[in-house]
């Protein structure tokens, strides 16, 4: 049995404030400094850049949260399409969380670990044909964007690299491991050598 067991937090003070236990006052302050640090990086961690493979690191996607509502509607789609026989279900719920949550392609900036956007005033996402021309990608014009993001990603034979940087998003969005917003793709590109 541990010698300082846990406070249990069931019974709110007689004056009616919000319980606080025993050993909270009694925290290093450096130790609730840094949850304060960690807790204001979970609110205002608002978007993250993930590199695309393939470009050594010069071109990227500027990611959004997205709401509960739209990644429902993004899986009752997957799933409606799965029991309707479409073997491609899982992975065009994939791509649809990355077009729905790319706020822009961006590339390095001038000053080391900044990104800039590919325009000045109207961001390029995925499926833009200004994106698509200036890459030159083997697409068809009126191609949907979910195949336009597949071409930037190197087209059929390269689902498994989409794969791989949607897991990079969702483990963003799950707060895996990270002791920052960026921290995932840091750490991936410093492992790949980019």
């Amino acid at each position: 049995m541990s010698e300082n067991p846990t406070p249990v937090l069931d019974q709110p003070p007689a004056n009616g404030a919000d319980p606080v236990p025993e050993g909270i006052d009694a925290l290093d302050g450096s130790i609730l400094a840094d949850l304060k640090q960690r807790h204001r990086q979970i609110v205002e961690s608002k978007s993250i850049v993930i590199p695309i493979p393939g470009y050594a690191g010069k071109l990227a996607c500027r990611y959004k949260r997205i709401g509960i509502g739209e990644e429902r509607s993004i899986v009752r789609r997957a799933v409606a399409a799965a029991s309707e026989g479409d073997e491609d279900a899982d992975f065009h719920s994939w791509t649809d969380q990355l077009i729905n949550a790319c706020e822009e392609i961006v590339v390095p900036g001038e000053r080391s670990g900044t990104w800039e956007s590919l325009h000045p005033t109207r961001p390029v996402r995925y499926g833009d044909p200004r994106l698509v021309a200036a890459l030159e990608l083997d697409v068809e014009e009126d191609a949907s964007v979910r195949k336009k993001l597949l071409a930037l990603f190197g087209g059929e034979g390269h689902e498994l690299a989409v794969s791989a940087h949607h897991d990079r998003y969702i483990a963003w969005l799950r707060g895996n491991g990270e002791d920052n917003p960026g921290a995932v793709a840091e750490a991936e590109d410093e492992f790949a050598g980019e």
